[in-house]
């Protein structure tokens, strides 16, 4: 069997490749702000080179699809394993029970190249919570093991129509025509979830498929019209100004690309075009030559995937053993104990494994081992993270305090059970119902100990994530809130044995009233301020309930907690917890035209009550977030069950 050939080496790819993985890097570590690019740089790179040898491969007739694969799994795999198996033993010793959890189930996914989908259902990108996932990053590699799967068989499709040696002119423009074409439709893909949902349009191989075709697109140019890379003229002029032109267009994406903004869909075609437009000018190009050439950059493209597969668990393990944001130095460390790893990896572990000997042996070793640490990963998972490791054993607290309780914030089948509506969160934890729980996801966590059976309540629960229960007034094109209102309604007619109803949202400061975004669906012409709404839907909610001849309270919303509660807490590397209180003063002064605005709503409907969080969580000098035993929140300004628990606890005491 004919051996797969490779394209001829340019140095000047590698130096494009330091550009993009050192831009991803200083993002991450907080010195850039659009470094994020460097991925899109990335899958230019990767479509190009990879469609170079399957063209070339296939007009040769050589093309092998278990050669092509064995080469991209001794490429892939050996500093992926390492990466993958320290973050298996360093969180062993380091992570607490949920967050091992979560990190097994990325490595299982990631060990089979669909963690992107994963990633989909969870926070975005960008969001802080994604700084505690060390296998984040993962998500590009899989697009990439997605593309490499589907396009190799596209073109073998293709190329069986008919000899490919033989293929004619129009056949070769017609299949540059159907690439072009799929581009397209991936590139519209992309615009139309940025409007839609972004976070599909970052994390979907469909939304980014166009950014690898691009690359194949001038893999094609490189290998079919030569000619077009001549130019008109003196060559160096030309090709001088397209790789100017190009790495202009990646700085202007570096400077003016954030990440609050709308990304990927038109936006990464300036770091597309501008890998496009770099690779196209050619190794002989000033800049290819003078800089991307340079020493210094080509051996950092040489490190370039094992340095990208390094640097974020390091800085995503510093963050989460700090709580927070960790110090420029120590963010700085990582970065360069990164390049040193990838530095090892590539030397002693990379190279040996991709060049030379056997390689049947060698891939099935490699397939065996991502085998066993993917299992290794769901084993993790299955297992709830280990509770009982010794390695963390003298820094535990209660685990389902350290855990979001998923199960109740999820329908139980209750809302299609008693006709309620479909967009929201139906619980019931007694066929005899006495207390009726609405609001939002402060509600769904408020409620989390009854249903769970650790407060002695009897309740059943209608609410929704970021909702007011408002009937006439929405935020912004969020509709079904008003469900919570009409189906509050409806249980406390269905179920008589309801004696009271428990309403509990999240508190807007005075900056918060703004960002409410209320709208007055009866008359969009109104003149209500947003306060206004905010008192008037409350208002209208209570009389109706009142008039039920139900109890209504209003539990005046928990404090809220600084930074991540794990703070408050002591863990590996880091023995010494965050003081876990804070003045009474501060919330009161935060809570201020909150509390007055429910003051006001009492002051118009007097037999409303008003149960008062701060009375479960603090004296009269300060707010605790912990007691010796239990966490009470497990984010910044949810309840752990504990804490809901501790605050259904004081009401009834009350």
């Amino acid at each position: 069997m004919n051996k797969l050939t490779h394209p001829k080496y340019r140095a000047d790819i590698d130096g494009l490749r330091a550009i993009a993985v050192l831009l991803v890097v200083f993002f991450h570590a907080g010195l850039g702000k659009g470094g994020f690019i460097g991925v899109d740089i990335f899958f230019v790179i990767s479509g190009f080179l990879i469609s170079t040898i399957i063209f070339d491969n296939l007009d040769s007739g050589r093309f092998s699809f278990w050669q092509f694969y064995e080469r991209r799994i001794r490429r892939i795999f050996p500093a992926l394993l390492i990466v993958l198996v320290f973050t298996l033993v360093f969180g062993w010793f380091t992570l607490f029970a949920d967050e091992y959890k979560h990190l097994g189930n990325h490595i299982f996914r990631s060990s089979y190249f669909f963690s992107n989908f994963t990633l989909l259902n969870e926070s975005g990108y960008f969001d802080n919570d994604s700084e505690t996932k060390p296998l984040l990053h993962l998500w590009s590699l899989a697009i990439e093991e997605q593309f490499y799967i589907i396009w190799p068989l596209l073109l073998l499709g293709i190329s069986k129509l008919k000899d490919w040696k033989w293929l004619s002119c129009k056949k070769k423009l017609a299949f540059l025509a159907m690439t072009i074409f799929i581009l397209l439709t991936s590139f519209c893909f992309s615009i139309f979830e940025i409007y839609h949902n972004k976070s599909a349009a970052f994390y979907l191989p469909q939304s980014r498929f166009w950014e690898l075709l691009t690359g194949s697109i001038l893999a094609y140019l490189t290998f079919y019209k030569k000619d077009l890379l001549k130019f008109n003229g003196d060559r160096n002029i030309y090709s001088n100004l397209i790789s100017i032109v190009g790495a202009l267009l990646i700085a202007v994406g570096v400077a003016f690309i954030t990440k609050q903004k709308s990304f990927p869909g038109a936006l990464a075609l300036l770091p597309t075009i501008g890998a496009f437009l770099i690779i196209f000018a050619g190794q002989h190009a000033w800049l290819n030559r003078t800089i991307l050439q340079n020493k210094i950059l080509v051996w950092f493209g040489l490190i370039s995937f094992p340095l990208y597969l390094w640097h974020w668990p390091l800085l995503s393990f510093a963050r989460i053993v700090e709580s927070e944001k960790p110090a420029a130095i120590i963010r700085i460390i990582a970065v360069i104990v990164s390049i040193f790893l990838a530095w090892l990896t590539y030397k002693f572990i990379e190279r040996p494994l991709r060049f030379g000997g056997s390689a049947k042996i060698k891939v099935t070793a490699l397939i065996i081992t991502m085998v066993g640490i993917g299992f290794a990963g769901y084993l993790v998972y299955f297992k709830d993270g280990f509770k009982s490791r010794k390695s963390i054993e003298s820094y535990k607290v209660s685990d389902d305090d350290l855990i979001t309780p998923e199960l109740t914030r999820k329908s139980d089948n209750s809302c299609d059970k008693f006709g309620f509506g479909k967009n929201i969160v139906c619980l019931i934890n007694s066929t005899q119902p006495e207390f009726l729980i609405i609001g939002d996801s402060h509600a769904m966590s408020l409620n989390s100990a009854a249903y769970l059976h650790k407060s002695n309540l009897k309740t059943i629960l209608i609410s929704q994530h970021d909702c007011r229960p408002f009937e006439k007034y929405v935020e912004g094109s969020q509709n079904y809130c008003t469900q919570i209102a009409i189906d509050s309604k409806i249980a406390v007619t269905k179920f008589k044995s309801i004696k009271t109803v428990i309403i509990n949202t999240f508190y807007p400061d005075k900056n918060g009233f703004k960002r409410l975004n209320l709208r007055n669906i009866n008359d969009p012409n109104s003149k209500e301020s947003q306060q206004d709404m905010f008192v008037n839907g409350y208002k209208d909610l209570i009389k109706d309930l009142i008039s039920a001849e139900k109890n209504v309270v209003f539990i005046i919303d928990n404090p809220r907690l600084e930074h991540d509660p794990k703070r408050c807490l002591a863990r590996p590397l880091r023995s010494k917890p965050d003081d876990c209180k804070i003045d009474k003063k501060v919330i009161l002064e935060r809570q201020y035209l909150y509390r007055q605005k429910i003051l006001e709503i009492q002051k118009a409907i007097p037999e409303l009550k008003i149960f008062d969080s701060l009375d479960a969580f603090c004296d009269k000098d300060f707010c605790y977030f912990k007691d010796d035993k239990n966490i009470f929140y497990f984010d910044k300004h949810h309840l752990s069950v504990s804490g809901s628990k501790k605050l259904l606890d004081g009401y009834l005491q009350n």
